[in-house]
C-alpha cells in the first residue's frame, strides 16, 4: 500500500507536469493566434493565479491545509521532469510545424 506522504508526493509532480503543460499550450496559442503584449501579460497574470489557486486547493485539500516541503520539492521536480522531456518534445513539433507553415504560406504567396 502507498503511504499518504508518497501520494501527494505523486500528485505534486503530476501537478507541476500539468502546469508546465498547460503554459506549453498556452505559448503554442500565442505562437498560432499573434497577441498583442497587453493581452500576452492579462494571460500570463489569469494563467498565475489559477496555477497559485490549484496549488494551495491541493494543499488545502490533500495536506489538510499543512504546508509540507515534499509537496513543493514534488511540484518543482514535476516541473523539471516536464521541460526536460515531453515538453521539450512538444514544442520542438510544434516549431517544426511552424517552419512548415510558413514556407507553405511563402509558396502560396508566390
Amino acid at each position: 500500500m502507498i503511504s499518504e506522504q508518497c501520494r501527494l508526493f505523486l500528485f505534486a509532480v503530476l501537478y507541476g507536469m500539468g502546469a508546465c503543460l498547460s503554459y506549453d499550450l498556452l505559448r503554442i496559442l500565442r505562437r498560432v493566434v499573434p497577441h498583442s503584449l497587453f493581452f500576452i501579460h492579462g494571460e500570463d497574470l489569469v494563467f498565475w493565479i489559477a496555477a497559485v489557486l490549484l496549488f494551495y486547493y491541493g494543499i488545502l485539500i490533500f495536506a489538510n491545509g499543512q504546508i509540507r516541503a515534499y509537496y513543493f520539492l514534488g511540484v518543482a521536480l514535476g516541473g523539471v521532469i516536464w521541460e526536460g522531456s515531453l515538453g521539450r518534445l512538444l514544442l520542438h513539433i510544434c516549431h517544426k510545424k511552424e517552419k512548415n507553415f510558413g514556407k507553405s504560406k511563402k509558396n502560396i504567396d508566390e
